[in-house]
């Protein structure tokens, strides 16, 4: 669920239906909703939710909205568990998920 070909597709698949536009907070209510049902997470990350939702913090830290950055990596961080979960990878507490989101640079 995991390999680059399916990233990419799932990237492409971003761009072409001009969702990644959205401003960082809306994608990282969109993501934190999907939370509540797993059929829904996995519905958004299948549709480019975690590129997206990535993207989103990125501009959330460049724009400085830091409650946006702090929300935006714990659904991040808890999303990412669930994809390696579904995808059968050890699972820690999620501290981990969100180390590769870049942190506040201001």
């Amino acid at each position: 669920m995991n390999t680059p070909p399916a990233r990419t597709k799932r990237t492409l698949r971003a761009f072409a239906d001009g969702t990644r536009r959205k401003d960082p907070e809306r994608v990282v209510e969109e993501a934190a909703a999907t939370l509540d049902s797993v059929e829904s997470a996995t519905r958004f990350l299948a549709e480019g939710g975690e590129v997206r939702l990535t993207e989103a913090v990125v501009r959330a830290v460049r724009d400085g909205e830091s409650e946006s950055v702090r929300r935006g990596r714990h659904v991040l961080g808890r999303l990412r568990a669930l994809d390696a979960a579904l995808a059968g990878e050890s699972v820690d507490d999620g501290s981990e998920g969100a180390r590769d989101c870049p942190r506040g640079q201001s």
